[in-house]
């Protein structure tokens, strides 16, 4: 037993190395392509949704002993079952703040900081798209943690490549997003692409297929709440950077409105 969770404490601790490089990377990138000022403003807006991610993350943390427990149960139905159930719980949390995000973050920045640390829509979009991946793949990560799904060892380096060459070379052409892109480009192809059939095929022994129906359903079902919840918020006419009374109007309104479009 000893030397078998020595190789998996070894082979986790390749994924951490992997996460972590990316996250560090990042800042030094924005700092190399584009400036150190745009590196405080990024630091502004992704302070705030690592926080949320943290709470998120908290939540939903509490499930990963009873997938644990479901798993040595060997139930392959009731497996898959409650893996679509984790994972519509993430999809409609992580869609409701996605959208709150995108219309509350930018006045929030410019009540709290001013006009002038405000970063551009496109960057907003990609940050919170690199968000809503990083809080949807977790139910993945749970499922593969149980099944203890570790001897992939090259996934998290060929991640941390990917990044690297898509970050420097959007960097180059596109300043701060193409740097951004890369975030989202290696965790598409990486935790959106292997792990999903690295787990179905040799955790749950099914096509991947039937991952990629659900998946783009929910992410279909949560674009269409967004246009939906975008053109009933517009008529309440909230100017959330008005003060902070407003703002918090709009948060209710769009918060609300959202969560039950999509839910």
């Amino acid at each position: 037993k000893y030397p078998e969770v020595m190789r998996y404490t070894k082979q986790l601790f390749i994924h951490k190395i992997g996460s972590l490089f990316q996250v560090q990377a990042t800042p030094v990138l924005i700092y190399s392509f584009v400036s150190l000022e745009t590196v405080a403003f990024y630091g502004n807006y992704t302070l705030i949704t690592q926080k949320i991610q943290s709470l998120l993350d908290s939540f939903l943390g509490s499930t990963y002993a009873g997938v644990g427990n479901l798993i040595a149960e060997g139930d392959k139905k009731k497996i898959i079952k409650v893996y679509w159930e984790l994972a519509f719980i993430r999809f409609l949390l992580s869609g409701t703040v996605v959208f709150a995000l995108y219309k509350m973050l930018p006045p929030f920045i410019e009540l709290w900081l001013g006009a002038d640390y405000l970063l551009s829509t496109s960057v907003l979009l990609i940050i919170l798209i690199y968000y809503y991946l990083l809080v949807n793949r977790g139910v993945t990560d749970q499922f593969i943690n149980g099944y203890a799904l570790f001897y992939d060892t090259w996934a998290p380096l060929a991640e941390a490549a990917i990044y690297i060459i898509t970050a420097v070379v959007g960097g180059y052409l596109y300043g701060l997003e193409g740097v951004l892109l890369g975030n989202v480009i290696s965790t598409l192809l990486i935790i959106y692409i292997w792990k999903p059939f690295f787990l179905f095929t040799k955790g749950f022994g099914v096509s991947v297929w039937l991952y990629w129906k659900e998946w783009l359903k929910y992410v279909s079902l949560f674009i269409v709440s967004c246009v939906l919840s975008e053109l009933i918020v517009s008529r309440f006419n909230i100017i959330a950077s008005d003060g902070w009374g407003h703002w918090i109007a709009m948060g209710f309104c769009c918060t609300f409105i959202v969560f039950v479009i999509y839910g």
